[in-house]
């Protein structure tokens, strides 16, 4: 699926062919990124890689766009995006790993039944790192992200981050001090059933200081908007149409430096909540001291399609 091009560039859904590019890019590109930074996880070794199983998953949803550079086929940009959806609306049939973990945001497993995602966090992450940064993401989104819950140590069933979409029991045990009843949630405050996140934004060096950066998220609006309206479908990276079982009516991102803020900011996304980084200690360190003075906070930001 193509969306509209400019002179140098073609934005499309991620394909098969270039999956292995978008993992790659990915990988060099999170070197630049202000929480992989804060929280040591280049120190930590084996982490980035670790990380890189949480991407490949996220592919299977069909929301991962492109940026291809026309003459060379290179790969310039890629957005991997996740829809989710509001507890209210999961439907009732049975669903494959990959859909369940697309919607899985707001569900909480039944009586005495394993979280599929808190398996996957068993079996699949290992590296602190990689824990810290999806209990630090919990701490910036999951306030504002979980509905009509009670305060965290009531809850009996992990809850899913919004960096990963996965959690464990130790990262409960890490968030019981966080009142949810005090903040507002993201689809009651904007009376939506569906969401997309932009989960993960990369630009290969070559190509920085264009305004690709800026491009790619109107591309992402664009995206939700068509999946919203019936224009665009999701597809994987096979071509093949996949189900529609999530209709985003909202788009949001969790930002960690100033440029990415700028641009969603122009977009004309709202700021819902803001995490300074003098706050967070990770291995005796502040992630402030590991990040620099120039980027300070993360953000929460949402943008209505």
């Amino acid at each position: 699926m193509f969306l509209d091009s400019d002179d140098e560039l073609v934005y499309k859904l991620l394909t098969r062919d270039k999956v292995e590019d978008a993992l790659a890019l990915q990988a060099q590109t999170m070197k630049q990124e202000n929480l992989a930074i804060g929280l040591g996880m280049f120190e930590d070794d084996g982490a980035p890689e670790e990380m890189n199983l949480i991407f490949k998953e996220i592919i299977k949803d069909g929301t991962t766009l492109i940026a291809v550079d026309k003459k060379t086929n290179e790969l310039a940009a890629v957005a991997f995006n996740k829809l989710h959806a509001s507890f209210y609306s999961i439907p009732t049939e049975a669903h494959t790993f990959h859909q369940t973990f697309s919607i899985s945001l707001k569900a909480k497993p039944k009586e005495g039944a394993k979280d599929e995602l808190e398996t996957f966090i068993e079996e699949n992450l290992r590296h602190r790192t990689c824990r810290e940064l999806i209990k630090f993401l919990d701490d910036v989104s999951v306030p504002w992200l979980l509905a009509e819950l009670p305060r965290l140590d009531q809850v009996s069933s992990p809850i899913c981050s919004v960096i990963a979409l996965l959690v464990s029991q130790s990262l409960i045990r890490g968030l019981k001090d966080i009142d949810v009843q005090s903040k507002v949630d993201v689809f009651e405050r904007y009376n939506v059933n569906g969401a997309m996140e932009l989960f993960y934004l990369g630009t290969n060096p070559r190509y920085q200081g264009r305004g690709i950066g800026r491009q790619i998220v109107e591309k992402c609006i664009e995206f939700g908007r068509g999946l919203l309206n019936g224009t665009i479908k999701r597809t994987s990276i096979d071509g093949s149409i996949l189900e529609q079982h999530v209709l985003p009516e909202i788009i949001y991102c969790v930002v960690a430096s100033n440029y990415s803020q700028r641009i969603v900011d122009k977009l004309g996304f709202q700021v819902l909540h803001e995490a300074r980084y003098d706050d967070y200690s990770f291995g005796g360190k502040k992630m402030s001291e590991r990040i620099g003075d120039v980027h300070r906070t993360a953000k929460l930001q949402v943008l209505k399609l």
